[in-house]
């Protein structure tokens, strides 16, 4: 089955300049950079699904900061740059659908567990839309700045935290949909990993530069006070977890690679290795010791299988002992580094002593609130969450309402963030519906990886890319454990892209379809979903019902009180206002100037 894109089209094109105008900045300087960029990618991809893609894989590592270079920090509301490239570049993939003729095939793998989970998102985001609007156009007569939580955030941040949500998710299943769609060929494949090869190379070479020249270019004055180095990624956590991801796949590459692509590999290696202690971040150092040991016992087992014991005379070649060296002088290298003064020595050590003193909340007291309150999200909604993008929203709400008392100084840690936790992040907005559509997709990758693994007519290639691909996935998998990368989209594109990898590998007649049943059932719980989160967003997460609980006074529209020179009291307004009291009298008189 398949479907014409003309639609699909149609939509991107006029919905991306209203996207643009709305959420990127209009500085001048800053557009003179970026926009060539978005030219580039779309009329690439517009010409040459092919080349698009190469320059799509190629840049969106790199960008992420741009934005620092003109001092628009993350205090200012914004797109992140990686979203705004996709979306070009999503728009010109649908320009050339529809030139082409071409039309988008449903028989991709993952297409059922991604529609599912994509009709879930889309329904969640539109129901959360709806709550946060007063149920706009059916109760409201406008999209009024309604406010939403006790630190005043009102209705339009709500609006944009579900867009970019929902983004997050779904731009992260459209590129992997596009990369298995050319993947298949394995000339493609190769440029795809020269693309990421200079990519990878390009942002060390810079971090080298922040590490050694200055720290603050390209990056916030927040994480040059913690002396941790982004590179050109939007900040340290999100450069670590793309480096612990790529780590291993570049490591399998190396295996069989020849002459100067061997060197390439083996050289990124080391230099992810060399400079990991200087981006100070713990959950990336982890994520990156756990997939250096499952690409290791991967490849012991997968040695062992084919040539019955792993040390068997001619099955490494001198240039296969040689990566394998200099891959073991890395790790010495990086253990060497990290007892010098880095930043990620100094936090290892702080956790040491923590650890030491059995006081583990002060390993990173703010996820305990963050960890804390997404739990008593999902316990109070457990099949649908408080809604697509509302934990950040909800937060201060659930501050205010847990009273219990905290003892010592951890009471100034309590922040607003994201739930610093993948899993947790999606049960506190999605429910354990989304939780489960989303462990469905891991577990479907993890599945094709067993698959790939066990046939023993693929080549050793494959198998040695899959290796690391899978090993990539679970630094990643590590990594999400401690942060919800939901503003950082290079970490999901680059999932999404070893995801399709591993899907590209092996015959494509060897992955079922989901069936009938499973299709009929997922439908069945996505209107069950959506009737029980209307349900709430209708009573206890209604903004009446929010506002009468925890004593939100709708206030909107309205500046500061002022007095004239005659001592009367009034107030400016914007183009409405809205203030909420309860009369005590049958008339209301005020004089409007």
């Amino acid at each position: 089955m398949k479907y014409h894109p003309l639609i699909l089209s149609a939509i991107l094109l006029i919905a991306f300049p209203f996207f643009f105008y709305k959420y990127v900045p209009l500085m001048p300087a800053y557009l003179f950079v970026l926009i060539p960029f978005l030219l580039a990618v779309f009329f690439l991809t517009a010409l040459k699904k092919e080349k698009g893609m190469l320059f799509f894989v190629f840049l969106f590592p790199l960008l992420n900061s741009l934005p620092y270079f003109f001092g628009l920090y993350e205090n200012i509301p914004q797109a992140p740059v990686a979203l705004v490239f996709f979306l070009a570049f999503i728009s010109g993939w649908g320009v050339n659908m529809f030139v082409s003729g071409e039309r988008f095939s449903l028989k991709q793998p993952l297409i059922v567990p991604l529609t599912l989970l994509s009709l879930l998102i889309l329904l969640s985001g539109l129901i959360t839309f709806f709550r946060y609007s007063g149920f706009f156009p059916f109760r409201s007569d406008s999209l009024y700045e309604f406010i939403v939580n006790v630190n005043g955030v009102t209705s339009g941040g709500a609006f944009m935290s579900i867009l970019f949500s929902a983004a997050n998710y779904l731009a992260g299943f459209a590129v992997f949909l596009c990369f298995i769609s050319l993947a298949k060929s394995e000339r493609w494949r190769e440029k795809i990993f020269m693309a990421l090869a200079a990519s990878v190379l390009i942002a060390i070479g810079f971090a080298f530069f922040q590490r050694f020249f200055d720290l603050s270019a390209g990056n916030t004055p927040f994480w040059v006070n913690m002396q941790q180095l982004n590179s050109l990624f939007k900040d340290p956590n999100a450069f670590a977890v793309f480096l612990s991801a790529v780590l291993p796949f570049f490591l399998g590459l190396a295996f069989f690679w020849k002459k100067a692509k061997r060197f390439i590999a083996s050289g990124i290696v080391v230099l992810i290795l060399v400079v990991f202690p200087f981006i100070g971040n713990r959950s990336g150092f982890l994520g990156t010791i756990v997939s250096l040991l499952i690409f290791i016992v991967l490849m012991l087992m997968y040695y062992r299988k084919k040539h019955q014991r792993f040390f068997k005379p001619g099955v490494f070649s001198p240039s296969k002992i040689l990566a394998a060296v200099i891959v073991i002088a890395g790790l010495a290298g990086l253990l060497f580094l990290t007892k010098g003064p880095s930043t990620l020595w100094n936090r290892l050590k702080g956790d040491f002593r923590a650890i030491s003193a059995k006081s583990l909340i002060s390993v990173s007291p703010e996820r305990y609130f963050l960890w804390k309150e997404a739990v008593r999200m999902t316990k109070n909604y457990p099949l649908t969450g408080v809604g697509l993008g509302a934990y950040i929203i909800e937060l201060p709400n659930y501050y205010k309402q847990d009273t219990k008392a905290y003892k010592g100084i951890l009471e100034k840690f309590r922040r607003n963030d994201s739930a610093e936790n993948y899993w947790l992040h999606i049960s506190s907005e999605l429910g354990l519906m989304g939780l489960f559509g989303v462990l469905w997709l891991f577990w479907l990758i993890f599945r094709r990886s067993i698959y790939l693994f066990r046939r023993s007519y693929e080549t050793e290639k494959d198998i040695l890319i899959m290796i690391g691909a899978v090993s990539g996935l679970s630094a990643l998998a590590v990594n999400y454990l401690f942060h919800s990368y939901i503003g950082s989209f290079e970490a999901k594109f680059i999932f999404w892209i070893l995801g399709g990898l591993v899907f590209s590998l092996g015959k494509p007649e060897e992955i079922k379809p989901a069936g009938k049943k499973i299709k009929v059932f997922g439908l069945v719980l996505i209107l069950l979903f959506g009737g029980l989160h209307l349900w709430s967003a209708t009573h206890s997460l209604a903004l009446g019902k929010r506002a009468e609980k925890i004593g939100i006074k709708q206030d909107f529209g309205w500046y500061q009180q002022e007095k004239d020179r005659q001592g009367n009291t009034f107030r400016w307004s914007g183009k409405y206002g809205g203030v909420s009291f309860k009369p005590t009298f049958r008339r209301l008189r005020g004089a409007i100037i």
